[in-house]
């Protein structure tokens, strides 16, 4: 893992949520984002850590501060890129 593959992953975050409603793959084309990044991941060897570090510091960025839909959303994140 590279500070690039680290920061192309950062990039890719945003894509993996809904622009409104902040739900993690919860559309079929963000969904299709997230699947496309967890491979990346797993070719690059970015843990399962750095992504949900990454996706809370997206979601806080954008606005969100209610904290039930952020825990709700880092577990979805975290089951995901588990698989």
């Amino acid at each position: 893992m590279t500070s690039q593959n680290l920061h192309t992953m950062r990039e890719k975050i945003p894509g993996c949520f809904g622009d409104q409603d902040k739900i993690f793959a919860g559309h079929p084309l963000d969904e299709g984002r997230a699947k496309e990044l967890r491979t990346y991941c797993t070719q690059n060897g970015i843990d399962v850590d750095l992504v949900v570090e990454a996706a809370v510091g997206h979601m806080l960025r954008n606005g969100t501060r209610h904290m039930p839909h952020l825990v709700e959303q880092m577990d979805k994140v975290r089951s995901f890129f588990n698989k």
